[in-house]
Protein backbone atom coordinates (compact mmCIF):
# COMPACT_ATOMS: atom_id res chain seq x y z
CA UNK A 1 0.00 0.00 0.00
CA UNK A 2 1.26 3.32 -0.93
CA UNK A 3 1.39 6.37 1.03
CA UNK A 4 -1.14 8.29 -0.51
CA UNK A 5 -3.88 5.39 0.15
CA UNK A 6 -2.46 5.25 3.72
CA UNK A 7 -3.54 8.84 4.24
CA UNK A 8 -6.91 8.53 3.25
CA UNK A 9 -7.50 4.70 4.97
CA UNK A 10 -9.62 4.33 7.65
CA UNK A 11 -9.35 0.87 9.99
CA UNK A 12 -12.02 -0.63 8.78
CA UNK A 13 -11.59 -0.60 5.26
CA UNK A 14 -7.56 -1.42 6.31
CA UNK A 15 -8.95 -4.63 8.08
CA UNK A 16 -11.58 -5.45 5.22
CA UNK A 17 -14.74 -4.81 8.15
CA UNK A 18 -17.86 -3.19 7.09
CA UNK A 19 -17.69 0.16 8.71
CA UNK A 20 -20.72 -0.69 10.01
CA UNK A 21 -19.68 -2.96 12.92
CA UNK A 22 -17.62 0.23 13.92
CA UNK A 23 -20.62 2.44 13.88
CA UNK A 24 -22.93 -0.17 16.10
CA UNK A 25 -19.76 -1.19 18.62
CA UNK A 26 -19.58 2.88 18.74
CA UNK A 27 -16.12 2.50 18.37
CA UNK A 28 -13.83 5.03 16.61
CA UNK A 29 -12.83 4.22 13.08
CA UNK A 30 -9.87 6.84 11.92
CA UNK A 31 -7.81 7.20 9.70
CA UNK A 32 -4.70 5.71 11.17
CA UNK A 33 -1.62 8.05 9.92
CA UNK A 34 -3.74 10.96 10.85
CA UNK A 35 -4.11 12.02 14.37
CA UNK A 36 -7.94 12.52 14.98
CA UNK A 37 -9.03 15.65 17.37
CA UNK A 38 -10.24 13.89 19.86
CA UNK A 39 -9.12 13.08 23.31
CA UNK A 40 -9.75 10.35 26.08
CA UNK A 41 -11.48 12.76 28.34
CA UNK A 42 -11.38 11.13 31.80
CA UNK A 43 -14.44 12.79 33.13
CA UNK A 44 -16.17 10.58 30.70
CA UNK A 45 -15.39 7.36 32.24
CA UNK A 46 -18.02 6.91 34.32
CA UNK A 47 -21.00 7.16 31.40
CA UNK A 48 -19.40 5.33 28.80
CA UNK A 49 -21.59 2.52 28.24
CA UNK A 50 -18.83 -0.51 28.62
CA UNK A 51 -18.49 -1.79 32.41
CA UNK A 52 -14.87 -1.92 32.01
CA UNK A 53 -14.52 1.79 31.31
CA UNK A 54 -17.56 3.06 33.86
CA UNK A 55 -16.39 1.09 36.92
CA UNK A 56 -12.55 -0.38 36.26
CA UNK A 57 -10.82 2.01 34.20
CA UNK A 58 -12.79 5.06 36.50
CA UNK A 59 -11.97 3.48 39.78
CA UNK A 60 -7.80 2.60 38.18
CA UNK A 61 -7.84 6.40 37.47
CA UNK A 62 -9.02 7.86 40.39
CA UNK A 63 -6.81 5.53 42.56
CA UNK A 64 -3.95 6.67 40.56
CA UNK A 65 -4.54 9.98 41.69
CA UNK A 66 -5.29 9.33 45.53
CA UNK A 67 -1.98 7.53 45.73
CA UNK A 68 0.01 10.34 44.46
CA UNK A 69 -1.67 12.45 46.71
CA UNK A 70 -0.97 10.40 49.67
CA UNK A 71 2.89 10.10 48.12
CA UNK A 72 3.20 13.70 48.03
CA UNK A 73 1.85 13.96 51.88
CA UNK A 74 4.64 11.37 53.30
CA UNK A 75 7.46 13.79 51.33
CA UNK A 76 5.91 15.94 53.91
CA UNK A 77 7.81 14.15 56.72
CA UNK A 78 11.28 13.01 54.57
CA UNK A 79 14.61 14.67 54.78
CA UNK A 80 17.11 15.26 52.51
CA UNK A 81 17.92 12.89 49.77
CA UNK A 82 14.99 10.50 51.03
CA UNK A 83 13.35 13.43 50.30
CA UNK A 84 14.50 14.27 46.79
CA UNK A 85 14.31 10.84 45.71
CA UNK A 86 10.28 10.31 46.57
CA UNK A 87 10.27 13.75 44.65
CA UNK A 88 11.64 12.81 41.40
CA UNK A 89 10.03 9.89 41.44
CA UNK A 90 6.48 11.25 41.73
CA UNK A 91 7.87 13.80 38.99
CA UNK A 92 8.62 10.78 37.05
CA UNK A 93 5.49 9.14 37.32
CA UNK A 94 3.39 12.61 36.20
CA UNK A 95 5.42 12.43 32.71
CA UNK A 96 3.09 10.18 30.12
CA UNK A 97 3.92 9.22 26.49
CA UNK A 98 1.65 9.73 23.82
CA UNK A 99 0.08 6.13 22.91
CA UNK A 100 0.91 5.80 18.98
CA UNK A 101 -1.65 3.44 18.83
CA UNK A 102 -4.48 5.33 19.98
CA UNK A 103 -4.46 7.50 16.77
CA UNK A 104 -5.84 10.37 18.88
CA UNK A 105 -3.91 14.29 19.15
CA UNK A 106 -2.94 17.33 17.62
CA UNK A 107 -1.13 15.90 14.61
CA UNK A 108 -2.63 16.26 11.68
CA UNK A 109 -0.60 13.81 9.35
CA UNK A 110 1.18 11.79 11.86
CA UNK A 111 0.28 9.78 14.62
CA UNK A 112 4.29 9.65 16.20
CA UNK A 113 3.67 11.62 19.55
CA UNK A 114 6.21 13.82 21.12
CA UNK A 115 5.29 12.95 24.94
CA UNK A 116 4.94 15.31 28.46
CA UNK A 117 8.46 17.11 29.33
CA UNK A 118 9.92 17.26 32.65
CA UNK A 119 9.49 20.82 33.70
CA UNK A 120 5.49 20.54 32.99
CA UNK A 121 5.07 17.48 35.48
CA UNK A 122 7.38 19.12 38.04
CA UNK A 123 4.83 22.24 37.76
CA UNK A 124 1.98 20.16 38.23
CA UNK A 125 3.77 18.23 41.25
CA UNK A 126 4.66 21.62 42.78
CA UNK A 127 1.33 22.99 42.97
CA UNK A 128 -0.32 19.61 44.15
CA UNK A 129 2.51 19.73 47.03
CA UNK A 130 1.45 23.23 47.79
CA UNK A 131 -2.53 22.60 48.24
CA UNK A 132 -1.82 18.99 50.19
CA UNK A 133 0.47 20.70 52.85
CA UNK A 134 -1.74 23.27 53.38
CA UNK A 135 -4.47 20.53 54.43
CA UNK A 136 -6.43 20.36 51.34
CA UNK A 137 -8.60 17.09 50.52
CA UNK A 138 -7.08 14.44 48.08
CA UNK A 139 -9.97 13.83 45.84
CA UNK A 140 -10.25 15.45 42.95
CA UNK A 141 -7.09 18.14 43.41
CA UNK A 142 -5.65 17.12 40.11
CA UNK A 143 -8.52 17.43 38.52
CA UNK A 144 -8.72 21.40 39.67
CA UNK A 145 -4.70 22.05 38.32
CA UNK A 146 -5.68 20.46 34.96
CA UNK A 147 -8.14 23.19 34.24
CA UNK A 148 -5.77 25.95 35.71
CA UNK A 149 -2.62 25.38 35.26
CA UNK A 150 -0.66 26.91 31.91
CA UNK A 151 0.45 24.24 29.87
CA UNK A 152 -1.82 21.41 30.54
CA UNK A 153 -3.96 20.93 27.51
CA UNK A 154 -6.60 17.88 26.04
CA UNK A 155 -2.82 16.45 24.99
CA UNK A 156 -2.03 16.32 28.32
CA UNK A 157 -4.74 14.63 29.75
CA UNK A 158 -5.42 12.04 27.34
CA UNK A 159 -1.58 10.96 27.10
CA UNK A 160 -1.89 10.59 31.20
CA UNK A 161 -5.55 9.07 30.83
CA UNK A 162 -4.61 6.42 28.40
CA UNK A 163 -1.42 5.53 30.59
CA UNK A 164 -3.18 5.21 33.54
CA UNK A 165 -6.13 2.47 31.90
CA UNK A 166 -3.77 1.09 29.17
CA UNK A 167 -4.31 -2.33 30.30
CA UNK A 168 -7.94 -1.55 30.20
CA UNK A 169 -7.66 -0.20 26.85
CA UNK A 170 -5.67 -3.68 26.16
CA UNK A 171 -8.41 -5.68 27.01
CA UNK A 172 -11.06 -4.06 25.33
CA UNK A 173 -9.09 -4.03 22.06
CA UNK A 174 -8.23 -7.47 22.07
CA UNK A 175 -11.79 -8.29 22.72
CA UNK A 176 -13.18 -6.64 19.53
CA UNK A 177 -10.08 -7.91 17.54
CA UNK A 178 -11.65 -11.43 18.80
CA UNK A 179 -15.23 -10.63 18.22
CA UNK A 180 -14.25 -9.07 14.44
CA UNK A 181 -11.54 -11.53 13.61
CA UNK A 182 -9.15 -9.27 12.53
CA UNK A 183 -6.00 -10.76 12.99
CA UNK A 184 -3.34 -9.84 16.16
CA UNK A 185 -0.16 -10.21 17.62
CA UNK A 186 1.39 -10.94 21.04
CA UNK A 187 2.42 -7.57 23.22
CA UNK A 188 3.54 -7.22 26.14
CA UNK A 189 2.20 -4.16 28.39
CA UNK A 190 2.82 -3.81 32.43
CA UNK A 191 3.91 -7.72 32.18
CA UNK A 192 0.56 -8.87 30.58
CA UNK A 193 0.74 -10.63 27.49
CA UNK A 194 -2.24 -9.09 25.26
CA UNK A 195 -3.15 -10.20 21.46
CA UNK A 196 -3.82 -6.98 19.81
CA UNK A 197 -3.98 -5.60 16.21
CA UNK A 198 -0.89 -4.31 14.90
CA UNK A 199 -0.47 -0.28 13.66
CA UNK A 200 -0.43 -0.52 10.32
CA UNK A 201 2.50 2.28 10.26
CA UNK A 202 4.45 1.61 13.55
CA UNK A 203 6.17 -1.39 15.26
CA UNK A 204 3.65 -1.17 17.74
CA UNK A 205 0.19 -1.96 18.44
CA UNK A 206 -3.21 -0.43 18.28
CA UNK A 207 -5.92 0.41 20.25
CA UNK A 208 -9.52 0.52 19.92
CA UNK A 209 -11.46 3.86 21.74
CA UNK A 210 -15.48 3.56 22.37
CA UNK A 211 -16.71 6.96 20.94
CA UNK A 212 -18.63 8.07 24.52
CA UNK A 213 -15.53 8.33 26.22
CA UNK A 214 -13.39 10.92 23.72
CA UNK A 215 -13.75 15.09 23.50
CA UNK A 216 -13.29 17.45 21.02
CA UNK A 217 -9.38 18.83 21.59
CA UNK A 218 -11.27 21.79 22.36
CA UNK A 219 -9.35 25.42 21.60
CA UNK A 220 -7.89 27.25 24.64
CA UNK A 221 -11.94 28.54 25.78
CA UNK A 222 -12.30 25.08 27.56
CA UNK A 223 -11.07 26.53 31.09
CA UNK A 224 -12.76 29.55 30.79
CA UNK A 225 -16.38 27.67 29.70
CA UNK A 226 -15.94 25.68 32.77
CA UNK A 227 -15.08 28.79 34.89
CA UNK A 228 -18.25 30.65 33.69
CA UNK A 229 -20.46 27.70 33.91
CA UNK A 230 -19.25 27.39 37.62
CA UNK A 231 -19.50 31.30 38.05
CA UNK A 232 -23.19 30.78 36.68
CA UNK A 233 -24.52 28.16 38.77
CA UNK A 234 -26.15 30.10 42.19
CA UNK A 235 -27.69 28.43 45.13
CA UNK A 236 -29.91 30.61 47.28
CA UNK A 237 -29.15 29.13 50.77
CA UNK A 238 -25.19 28.91 49.84
CA UNK A 239 -24.06 32.45 50.66
CA UNK A 240 -20.63 31.09 50.56
CA UNK A 241 -21.51 29.72 47.13
CA UNK A 242 -22.89 33.15 45.79
CA UNK A 243 -19.80 34.96 46.98
CA UNK A 244 -17.22 33.00 45.65
CA UNK A 245 -19.37 32.78 42.16
CA UNK A 246 -19.75 36.36 42.44
CA UNK A 247 -15.37 36.59 43.15
CA UNK A 248 -14.60 34.44 39.96
CA UNK A 249 -17.52 36.51 37.69
CA UNK A 250 -15.49 39.23 38.81
CA UNK A 251 -12.57 37.52 37.35
CA UNK A 252 -14.08 36.64 34.14
CA UNK A 253 -15.65 40.60 33.74
CA UNK A 254 -12.04 41.80 34.53
CA UNK A 255 -10.03 39.23 32.05
CA UNK A 256 -12.94 40.36 29.36
CA UNK A 257 -12.74 44.19 29.77
CA UNK A 258 -8.93 44.15 29.79
CA UNK A 259 -9.09 41.52 27.20
CA UNK A 260 -6.75 39.19 29.06
CA UNK A 261 -5.34 35.61 27.22
CA UNK A 262 -6.66 32.48 28.42
CA UNK A 263 -3.02 32.33 30.10
CA UNK A 264 -3.88 35.41 32.51
CA UNK A 265 -7.15 34.34 33.37
CA UNK A 266 -5.49 30.94 34.39
CA UNK A 267 -2.88 32.29 36.57
CA UNK A 268 -5.83 35.03 38.52
CA UNK A 269 -8.29 31.86 38.90
CA UNK A 270 -5.70 29.69 39.97
CA UNK A 271 -4.00 32.58 42.59
CA UNK A 272 -7.91 33.48 43.78
CA UNK A 273 -8.81 29.16 44.21
CA UNK A 274 -5.71 28.22 45.49
CA UNK A 275 -5.24 30.85 48.04
CA UNK A 276 -8.89 29.85 49.00
CA UNK A 277 -10.09 25.87 50.31
CA UNK A 278 -13.91 26.58 50.45
CA UNK A 279 -12.97 27.92 46.79
CA UNK A 280 -11.18 25.13 45.63
CA UNK A 281 -13.19 22.51 47.16
CA UNK A 282 -16.54 23.74 45.37
CA UNK A 283 -14.38 24.06 41.65
CA UNK A 284 -13.61 20.21 42.99
CA UNK A 285 -16.76 19.27 43.18
CA UNK A 286 -17.89 21.11 40.15
CA UNK A 287 -15.83 19.64 38.04
CA UNK A 288 -16.52 15.97 39.19
CA UNK A 289 -20.14 16.08 38.64
CA UNK A 290 -20.16 18.23 35.83
CA UNK A 291 -22.22 16.36 33.41
CA UNK A 292 -20.08 16.55 30.13
CA UNK A 293 -20.90 14.89 26.64
CA UNK A 294 -18.55 13.48 24.67
CA UNK A 295 -17.98 14.44 20.79
CA UNK A 296 -21.38 14.96 19.00
CA UNK A 297 -20.27 12.41 15.98
CA UNK A 298 -23.91 12.76 14.51
CA UNK A 299 -23.34 16.76 14.15
CA UNK A 300 -19.29 16.42 13.78
CA UNK A 301 -18.43 19.19 13.25
CA UNK A 302 -14.78 18.29 12.56
CA UNK A 303 -15.56 15.89 10.36
CA UNK A 304 -14.10 12.67 12.13
CA UNK A 305 -16.25 10.16 9.75
CA UNK A 306 -16.19 12.35 6.91
CA UNK A 307 -13.42 10.52 5.13
CA UNK A 308 -15.32 7.79 4.91
CA UNK A 309 -18.53 9.49 3.90
CA UNK A 310 -16.44 10.82 1.12
CA UNK A 311 -14.22 8.11 -0.19
CA UNK A 312 -17.76 6.15 -1.29
CA UNK A 313 -18.88 9.57 -2.96
CA UNK A 314 -15.72 9.85 -5.13
CA UNK A 315 -15.78 6.28 -6.20
CA UNK A 316 -18.41 7.09 -8.56
CA UNK A 317 -16.31 9.93 -9.56
CA UNK A 318 -13.77 9.03 -12.64
CA UNK A 319 -11.92 12.71 -13.46
CA UNK A 320 -11.17 12.47 -17.22
CA UNK A 321 -7.73 13.42 -18.22
CA UNK A 322 -6.19 14.02 -21.28
CA UNK A 323 -2.75 12.61 -20.43
CA UNK A 324 -1.12 14.11 -23.67
CA UNK A 325 -1.40 17.66 -22.25
CA UNK A 326 1.38 18.90 -20.00
CA UNK A 327 1.87 18.46 -16.64
CA UNK A 328 0.18 21.93 -15.56
CA UNK A 329 -2.76 21.42 -18.11
CA UNK A 330 -3.62 18.40 -16.22
CA UNK A 331 -3.34 19.61 -12.73
CA UNK A 332 -5.64 22.88 -13.81
CA UNK A 333 -8.22 20.20 -15.13
CA UNK A 334 -8.07 18.25 -11.86
CA UNK A 335 -8.55 21.34 -10.21
CA UNK A 336 -11.59 22.44 -12.19
CA UNK A 337 -12.83 19.10 -12.35
CA UNK A 338 -13.10 19.15 -8.35
CA UNK A 339 -14.84 22.50 -8.51
CA UNK A 340 -17.19 20.67 -10.97
CA UNK A 341 -18.02 17.84 -8.66
CA UNK A 342 -18.54 20.20 -5.59
CA UNK A 343 -20.43 22.65 -6.81
CA UNK A 344 -22.94 20.02 -8.46
CA UNK A 345 -23.23 17.41 -6.09
CA UNK A 346 -25.61 18.31 -3.10
CA UNK A 347 -24.90 14.97 -1.36
CA UNK A 348 -20.91 16.13 -1.15
CA UNK A 349 -22.52 19.25 -0.06
CA UNK A 350 -24.28 18.14 2.71
CA UNK A 351 -21.46 16.32 4.04
CA UNK A 352 -19.35 18.98 4.12
CA UNK A 353 -21.52 21.69 5.62
CA UNK A 354 -21.23 23.24 8.88
CA UNK A 355 -17.45 21.36 8.67
CA UNK A 356 -14.21 23.05 9.14
CA UNK A 357 -11.30 23.67 6.74
CA UNK A 358 -10.12 20.62 7.62
CA UNK A 359 -12.97 19.11 6.19
CA UNK A 360 -12.51 20.69 3.03
CA UNK A 361 -9.40 19.84 2.68
CA UNK A 362 -9.64 16.16 2.90
CA UNK A 363 -12.44 16.52 -0.18
CA UNK A 364 -9.60 18.04 -1.69
CA UNK A 365 -7.29 15.44 -1.32
CA UNK A 366 -9.77 12.20 -1.78
CA UNK A 367 -10.85 13.74 -4.97
CA UNK A 368 -7.25 14.50 -6.53
CA UNK A 369 -4.95 11.61 -4.82
CA UNK A 370 -5.76 9.09 -7.48
CA UNK A 371 -5.57 11.12 -10.14
CA UNK A 372 -2.67 11.99 -9.57
CA UNK A 373 -1.18 9.03 -8.63
CA UNK A 374 -2.55 7.41 -12.16
CA UNK A 375 -0.10 10.26 -13.52
CA UNK A 376 2.81 10.00 -11.85
CA UNK A 377 2.18 13.24 -9.43
CA UNK A 378 2.95 13.14 -6.12
CA UNK A 379 0.17 14.99 -3.69
CA UNK A 380 1.66 16.22 -0.02
CA UNK A 381 -0.84 17.75 2.22
CA UNK A 382 0.83 19.61 5.08
CA UNK A 383 3.97 20.57 3.24
CA UNK A 384 6.44 22.05 5.01
CA UNK A 385 7.92 25.19 3.93
CA UNK A 386 10.17 26.11 6.98
CA UNK A 387 7.86 29.49 7.53
CA UNK A 388 4.38 26.82 8.39
CA UNK A 389 2.69 24.13 6.19
CA UNK A 390 1.18 24.65 2.67
CA UNK A 391 -1.80 23.06 2.44
CA UNK A 392 -0.46 20.79 -1.07
CA UNK A 393 2.35 20.46 -3.14
CA UNK A 394 1.96 18.89 -6.08
CA UNK A 395 5.27 17.88 -7.77
CA UNK A 396 7.04 15.61 -10.60
CA UNK A 397 10.53 15.69 -9.51
CA UNK A 398 12.74 17.69 -8.17
CA UNK A 399 11.83 20.47 -11.22
CA UNK A 400 7.89 20.88 -11.14
CA UNK A 401 6.27 21.87 -8.04
CA UNK A 402 2.37 23.30 -7.53
CA UNK A 403 1.33 24.96 -4.29
CA UNK A 404 -2.42 24.98 -3.69
CA UNK A 405 -3.67 27.11 -0.44
CA UNK A 406 -7.20 26.64 0.54
CA UNK A 407 -9.55 28.83 3.12
CA UNK A 408 -13.25 28.86 3.77
CA UNK A 409 -15.20 31.94 3.79
CA UNK A 410 -15.77 31.93 6.99
CA UNK A 411 -11.95 32.19 8.30
CA UNK A 412 -11.13 35.48 8.90
CA UNK A 413 -7.75 35.04 7.97
CA UNK A 414 -8.74 34.53 4.35
CA UNK A 415 -6.90 37.88 3.21
CA UNK A 416 -3.49 37.02 4.77
CA UNK A 417 -3.99 33.06 3.14
CA UNK A 418 -3.42 34.96 0.12
CA UNK A 419 -1.33 37.85 0.34
CA UNK A 420 1.14 36.79 2.73
CA UNK A 421 1.17 32.58 3.44
CA UNK A 422 0.89 31.61 -0.35
CA UNK A 423 3.27 34.21 -1.07
CA UNK A 424 5.72 33.11 1.65
CA UNK A 425 5.45 29.70 0.92
CA UNK A 426 5.98 30.05 -3.09
CA UNK A 427 9.53 31.63 -1.61
CA UNK A 428 10.65 28.43 0.57
CA UNK A 429 10.47 26.59 -2.50
CA UNK A 430 12.62 26.32 -5.78
CA UNK A 431 10.98 25.16 -9.34
CA UNK A 432 7.55 26.51 -8.47
CA UNK A 433 5.65 26.54 -11.64
CA UNK A 434 2.31 27.73 -10.43
CA UNK A 435 -0.17 28.34 -7.13
CA UNK A 436 -3.22 28.40 -6.23
CA UNK A 437 -5.59 29.93 -3.98
CA UNK A 438 -8.99 28.36 -3.49
CA UNK A 439 -11.36 29.92 -1.65
CA UNK A 440 -14.38 28.22 -0.72
CA UNK A 441 -17.75 30.46 -0.09
CA UNK A 442 -20.28 29.19 2.06
CA UNK A 443 -21.44 32.66 2.99
CA UNK A 444 -24.74 32.82 2.90
CA UNK A 445 -25.61 36.61 2.67
CA UNK A 446 -24.78 37.27 -0.89
CA UNK A 447 -23.62 40.83 -0.46
CA UNK A 448 -20.76 40.12 2.44
CA UNK A 449 -19.84 37.24 0.19
CA UNK A 450 -18.88 39.66 -3.58
CA UNK A 451 -17.71 41.58 -1.05
CA UNK A 452 -15.16 39.31 0.31
CA UNK A 453 -14.31 38.25 -2.90
CA UNK A 454 -13.97 41.56 -4.74
CA UNK A 455 -11.27 41.96 -1.93
CA UNK A 456 -9.37 39.27 -3.17
CA UNK A 457 -9.45 40.19 -6.79
CA UNK A 458 -8.17 43.37 -5.46
CA UNK A 459 -5.63 42.41 -3.42
CA UNK A 460 -4.02 40.57 -6.09
CA UNK A 461 -4.12 43.12 -8.34
CA UNK A 462 -2.64 45.88 -6.03
CA UNK A 463 0.19 43.58 -4.94
CA UNK A 464 0.94 42.02 -8.22
CA UNK A 465 0.09 38.41 -7.56
CA UNK A 466 0.88 35.99 -9.69
CA UNK A 467 -1.42 32.91 -8.09
CA UNK A 468 -4.29 31.90 -9.53
CA UNK A 469 -7.37 32.61 -7.42
CA UNK A 470 -10.02 29.66 -7.78
CA UNK A 471 -13.93 30.33 -6.48
CA UNK A 472 -15.80 27.61 -5.47
CA UNK A 473 -19.65 27.75 -4.56
CA UNK A 474 -19.54 25.78 -1.06
CA UNK A 475 -22.98 26.04 -0.36
CA UNK A 476 -26.05 23.61 -0.69
CA UNK A 477 -28.00 24.49 -3.96
CA UNK A 478 -31.76 24.38 -4.08
CA UNK A 479 -33.56 21.30 -5.30
CA UNK A 480 -35.12 21.42 -9.43
CA UNK A 481 -38.70 21.48 -7.94
CA UNK A 482 -37.72 24.21 -5.40
CA UNK A 483 -36.74 26.63 -8.56
CA UNK A 484 -38.96 28.70 -10.11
Amino acid sequence: MNNLEFQTKILSDYFGIDKKEFKQRNILNPTFNKDVRLFIDPMLLKTSSYEIFNTIARDKYEKFFNNLCDRILITKELQGIDKEKAQKGIIQDLRFSEQKGLCLGFSRYSTSGRGTGKEISKTLFNSAEKLICKGSENTGIFSVLFLLEEGFGPDYISDMTAHIIVNELAIFTETIASDLKIPTREYLINGIRYNLPKHPLYNTYLFFVPKDILSPLNNVLDAKDTLERFSGEAEDNDFIRQRINHDIADILQKATKNKSRLSELKKEAKNYILDNETALSKLRTFINEDQKQPYDFNKDILGIDIIAQLTELFQEVKPIIDTKKCDEDIIDDIISGFVNTIENNNKILRDLENKKEDSWQNAFFLYCKRTCAENNIDISPEAETGLGPVDFKLSRGHNFKILIEMKLSSNPQYLKGLEKQLEAYKKCFQQVKKSYYLYIDIEQDSIKSDERKQKLLNKKKELNIDSNIIFINGKIKPSASKLK
